[in-house]
């Protein structure tokens, strides 16, 4: 074993590589370049500023353990890369990575116990909640095991959320040991001319050394990626003058403060600069004060006030009193907080302390800021604050601008289809991730499931298991499930369910709601305590259920024909789609299934026995047809009994046609759809379907289908190329 090194060199924030190369493979599979290319990407990766660690022809307990001392040094925040050259292989849509004295590897079994699991590997590292994972590999070598019938290369990887996946060639194809060096791999020789390129993203860095091997292989070797980051990651960042030195999200939400004098005590040194510019803001109708201490009051503007009444102007003029008058009168306490300080000197605010007077005085405009700090609110509607330090000349520059509609992009739906566009297309041959051992009760079985729920931030899928009367929870990659409600025989209890058919999770209060049919009753059940649920709507023929960014719930009533939306607290709800009976008027469904909401409140409804998807806009006294509605049939204008749907940030619809065992896509304001997956006839195959209900996706665009009578859930894959 080749000694190893370990160094760093001062940097903003902690960016973290291992890296390993093992050339001394056993019975003639010797790799040539593998150790060189290692040290060399170590080589230019501290030149960058990482912190290296680096090893070569590493026995599999050495590597087991180099893995898991790296994995220990993980904090969260830090970039973290991973670099491994050397053989490996696939074994039933795993990646292996082989370590040097290899003869005791034989057969399939052998992988498991003497190989490092390449996405066991990323998800441990991913469980130290870095701000981001670069996943390298330079290992698709030929097939070395012996009495097996692994293939020879490196099968598609799954990214996980604020990861980056990328192979010397592509999945399951076998990169060439070649070199035009002499020293370096291909693809090795063309990542060190971009890796240390500034201001390039990983993505970008990654494109070019794509084109690179594609064009000196004459298009032979093309470079396997796939990401999953949910920002722009830069791995050798260059600050120039134009630009904060830092520019971060806020750590922290502000203090709570609720009581007025409460407030002006604690913020008396800041509030008499602050309001007073504050007023000036308004009048003004400014996006961002330059700097609290140093901005001029321009009481002649002649610009539009963006206060709404006189009267809101006068109550700023209280307010202002207020702090004077507080402030006089605190100057003479000898116990006072701001004794020794100038009263006539405003003091600017940052972080919490800007956080709390933004919030007191209510500034609407989500990228107005008082100070140093910029406040905006994401596509899911959370509240992101940015901070800029050791900058004096803060602005609404470029940088800025681009960093905040970033921001204002983000939140979970936005992130799902970030991938997708109206040309996006899936693989046609699903894999099998849960279930698909027969109809049963058994950990590793279903019975007829009817709706999936993806938590991507926990790497879990849960599954509503209709016919076993319960919801299971399934860890990726785990062979079984567990039951996380009811692990009883189904009933009437509080611990029991009976026929639940679609459930989601509800992240703010860690627990599941799920639509206990066969009770006619809504529950919530704890995840974290999972031994029974509170029912929180009863007496309601529930099917489909979702929620809204701002936590109101939504659920379809199966026997009224109508959708109503719950906030929390209420007994009735609201009615916010049909509601007028039965029929196929525009007004009305024939039996509503699943539900989708999406960031404008609009409602989509599975209407099944219409054969249509309806879309409620907010406050609609009518629907509109968005997919199918010209009578049952099997022509790409009609639907046969749809179920799940699932609405893309571009507006197209997907929607699982039951009977017709395909799902489809209908653009936005398209006459006709798509088949997207399935559509060749009820069966059993890895394309096909039998009755499939539930669809999601994952935050990188994959596709799950909740197969019902097959008694499985099928992924389909984005396909990248």
């Amino acid at each position: 074993m080749a000694s190893g090194f370990t160094s760093s060199k001062n940097s903003i924030y902690t960016k973290r590589a291992l890296l390993i190369g093992n050339n001394e493979h056993n019975n003639n599979r010797r790799r040539r370049y593998c150790t060189n290319d290692a040290e060399d990407l170590a080589n230019k990766l501290y030149s960058i500023d990482f912190e290296i660690t680096v090893d070569t022809n590493l026995t599999y307990a050495q590597m087991k353990r180099k893995i898991k001392t790296f994995h220990d040094t993980i904090n969260p925040g830090d970039l973290v890369l991973f670099f491994f050259a050397g053989l490996g292989c696939q074994w039933s849509h795993l990646n292996f990575l082989v370590p040097v004295h290899d003869d005791p590897i034989k057969t399939n079994t052998d992988l498991e116990y003497r190989t490092i699991n390449a996405q066991a590997t990323l998800e441990k590292f991913m469980s130290r909640r870095p701000s981001a994972v670069i996943f390298l590999l330079d290992c698709c070598r030929n097939s070395f095991v012996r009495e097996s019938s692994n293939s020879n290369d490196l099968s598609g990887m799954r990214a996980v959320a604020d990861s980056f996946i990328s192979f010397a060639c592509d999945a399951n194809e076998v990169a060439f040991d070649e070199s035009t060096n002499g020293r370096n791999s291909i693809f090795i020789s063309h990542l060190l001319q971009h890796i240390g390129q500034p201001n390039l993203t990983i993505d970008e860095i990654m494109s070019d050394v794509c084109g690179g091997v594609m064009k000196e292989t004459n298009d032979n070797q093309c470079p396997f990626r796939v990401s999953a980051l949910r920002r722009k990651v830069y791995l050798n960042e260059q600050i120039t003058n134009d630009e904060p030195d830092q520019m971060h999200v806020a750590p922290h939400n502000g203090y709570s403060i609720k009581k007025t004098r409460e407030f002006l005590v604690k913020y008396g040194p800041y509030l008499r600069t602050t309001l007073k510019i504050a007023q000036v803001l308004f009048k003004l109708g400014s996006f961002v004060v330059p700097q609290l201490d140093s901005m001029s009051q321009a009481a002649s503007s002649d610009v539009d006030t963006i206060l709404s009444t006189f009267d809101k102007q006068n109550e700023m003029e209280q307010q202002l009193n207020l702090v004077e008058k507080l402030l006089d009168h605190q100057w003479t306490q000898s116990n006072s907080t701001i004794v020794g300080q100038d009263k006539s000197r405003g003091v600017p605010l940052q972080g919490p302390d800007l956080r709390e007077v933004e919030k007191y005085l209510d500034v609407t405009d989500n990228k107005r800021s008082l100070g140093d700090l910029y406040r905006i609110v994401t596509a899911d509607g959370h509240v992101r604050w940015v901070c800029l330090e050791h900058y004096d000349d803060i602005s609404f520059n470029n940088a800025m601008l681009n960093y905040t509609d970033q921001l204002e992009t983000m939140g979970e739906q936005s992130f799902l289809f970030n991938h997708i566009n109206i040309n996006t297309k899936w693989k046609q041959h699903g894999v099998t991730i849960a279930g698909g051992n027969k109809s049963g009760n058994q950990l590793n079985q279903f019975d007829r499931p009817r709706s999936i729920y993806i938590d991507d931030d926990h790497q879990t899928i849960y599954i509503t298991d209709w016919g076993n009367h319960r919801i299971v929870e399934w860890e990726y990659g785990a062979k079984t499930g567990q039951i996380v409600a009811d692990r009883n025989e189904y009933g009437n209890r509080s611990d029991q369910l009976s026929g639940p058919r679609d459930m989601i999770v509800d992240k703010t209060n860690d627990s599941i709601i799920i639509s206990d049919y066969g009770n006619s009753r809504v529950v919530r059940w704890p995840r974290q305590n999972d031994k029974k649920g509170e029912t929180i709507i009863s007496n309601i023929d529930c099917y489909g259920l979702t929620m809204d960014k701002n936590g109101d719930l939504y659920v379809s009533d199966y026997a009224k024909n109508e959708v109503r939306r719950w906030k929390q607290g209420e007994t009735e709800g609201t009615i916010v789609a049909g509601g007028n009976g039965q029929g196929n008027q525009l007004n009305q469904f024939h039996l509503p299934t699943h539900i989708f909401v999406d960031d404008d409140h609009s409602v989509y409804v599975s209407d099944l026995n219409n054969h249509r998807v309806m879309k409620w806009m907010k406050g609609a006294k009518e629907g509109i047809v968005v997919a199918g509605g010209n009578s049952e049939g099997d022509s790409l204008t009609q639907l046969s009994n749809p179920y799940g749907v699932v609405v893309d940030h571009l507006g197209n619809v997907y929607v699982a046609d039951r009977d017709n065992h395909r799902i489809m896509r209908w653009c936005k304001g398209s006459k006709e759809g798509s088949i997207v997956v399935g559509g060749n006839g009820k069966g059993e195959q890895r394309n096909q379907f039998n009755y499939p209900r539930g669809l999601t996706f994952d935050v990188q665009g994959n596709l799950y289908v909740v197969d019902c009578w097959n008694h499985r859930i099928q992924k389909f894959d984005i396909d990248l190329n």
